[in-house]
């Protein structure tokens, strides 16, 4: 899924209300993604141990 402001260009120099928008919105995909991915790895490494345990 990708947003409308993500094809938008972020300008950290300006206060503007649609560059603040634009900004939160490309930073808050960014850091989501990385917590997706995390969340993945912590879900496999998880399924491993209890597998690991069960046997």
């Amino acid at each position: 899924m990708v947003s409308v402001h993500a094809q938008e260009t972020c300008n950290h120099d300006s206060f503007t209300y649609p560059y603040l928008i634009t900004c939160g919105q490309q930073s808050y995909e960014k850091v989501d993604a990385v917590l997706n991915e995390q969340y993945k790895k912590t879900l496999t490494s998880l399924s491993l141990t209890d597998k690991k345990q069960s046997n």
